[in-house]
């Protein structure tokens, strides 16, 4: 047999303690899919990532964009591995000297 002497602040507490209760768990709830999501990330990433390295742009005066250098790093080898530049890119003398990517992945 259920309590109906319930007043309207008894009401109120458990309607505060319920609300409370559900945002908890939706914060918590958040929290973990944070955690699951940068997981699935790190993996698929570490998965489908071939060729680290980098690409060098460079805007021209008339606006355009071009492909000045482009450097892989492969894994078995400590040195990186160059890719064919664009054949507008070859022999300038003109090109900076850019240095390795430092957060590139080092080999075993």
């Amino acid at each position: 047999m259920p309590n109906n002497n319930l007043t309207k602040a008894d009401i109120q507490k458990e309607n505060f303690k319920m609300a409370l209760g559900v945002f908890l768990r939706t914060i918590l709830s958040a929290v973990l899919c944070f955690f699951v999501y940068m997981s699935l990330s790190v993996l698929f990433n570490g998965f489908f990532t071939h060729d680290i390295g980098y690409q060098i742009y460079e805007t021209t005066s008339d606006g355009s964009v071009a492909l000045i250098e482009e450097h892989y790093y492969a894994d078995d080898s400590s040195a990186p591995s160059s890719t064919p530049q664009a054949p507008w890119a070859r022999g300038s003398a003109s090109r900076p000297s850019v240095p390795p990517c430092p957060w590139a992945r080092k080999s075993r």
